[in-house]
C-alpha cells in the first residue's frame, strides 16, 4: 500500500494493507469506551505519535476525580500555549512525550474528539463522542491483536459495518458484480 507523507509530499511503501476498522457497536457504557480506547491505543503504541483533543466531555458527570484532575491540567497547558480563554479545542499532544502521552491516554475516551496521527502526520484514529464511536486503520495483525484485548467488543471494517447497516447495498453489488461477469439475465 502507498501513502503520502504529508510533512515532505514523498510517496511511501507501507508494509502491509492498512483498513480502517471501528468498534462495531455503539458504546454506551463509560467503562467500554475507556478499555476500547486503551486498547487501540496500546496496539497502535509507537506508531501513535500526535494527537489532538478537545477539552470537553458529553459525560461530564460521570467522569472520575483523576480524570477531571488530567482534563485541568490539559486546560492550563492548552492556555499556557496561548490558546484563547474557553477555546479548549484541538489541544496538540506530542505523543512521543511520555507526560502529554499519559494525559491523552486518560482523558480521549471522555473527550468529545480526540485524533491521533503518525509520524508522518496521517490520521490513524478517532475517538468521538465521548468515546461512543471509535475509528482507527490498522493491519491485519494489529487488529487480530486488538480483537485479543477486547473479546467482547466486535472489531470490524468500516466496510463490514456498512454491509451489515445497509444489507440493501451488499445484494446490489452482489447482483451488479453477477450482471457484469455473466451479462443481464
Amino acid at each position: 500500500m502507498v501513502r503520502t507523507d504529508l510533512l515532505s509530499g514523498q510517496l511511501l511503501l507501507l508494509d502491509h494493507e492498512q483498513v480502517e476498522y471501528c468498534i462495531g457497536k455503539d458504546l454506551t457504557e463509560v467503562e467500554d469506551s475507556v478499555r476500547a480506547t486503551a486498547g487501540i491505543l496500546a496496539v497502535l503504541g509507537e506508531l501513535s505519535n500526535r494527537a489532538e483533543v478537545d477539552l470537553f466531555s458529553d459525560r461530564k458527570r460521570q467522569m472520575p476525580p483523576d480524570v477531571r484532575a488530567v482534563e485541568e491540567e490539559l486546560i492550563a497547558i492548552d492556555a499556557r500555549r496561548g490558546a484563547r480563554p474557553g477555546s479548549q479545542m484541538a489541544l496538540d499532544l506530542t505523543l512521543t512525550d511520555p507526560h502529554e502521552r499519559h494525559l491523552f491516554e486518560k482523558y480521549a475516551a471522555w473527550s468529545i474528539n480526540a485524533d491521533v496521527f503518525d509520524r508522518n502526520g496521517a490520521w490513524i484514529a478517532t475517538f468521538h463522542d465521548s468515546g461512543y464511536s471509535l475509528s482507527f486503520e490498522m493491519d491485519d495483525g494489529q487488529r487480530s491483536a486488538l480483537a485479543q484485548l477486547l473479546p467482547d467488543l466486535p472489531v470490524m471494517s468500516i466496510k463490514e459495518l456498512r454491509m451489515i447497516q445497509h444489507p440493501h447495498r451488499a445484494r446490489l453489488k452482489q447482483l451488479i458484480a453477477r450482471v457484469c461477469r455473466d451479462g443481464p439475465p
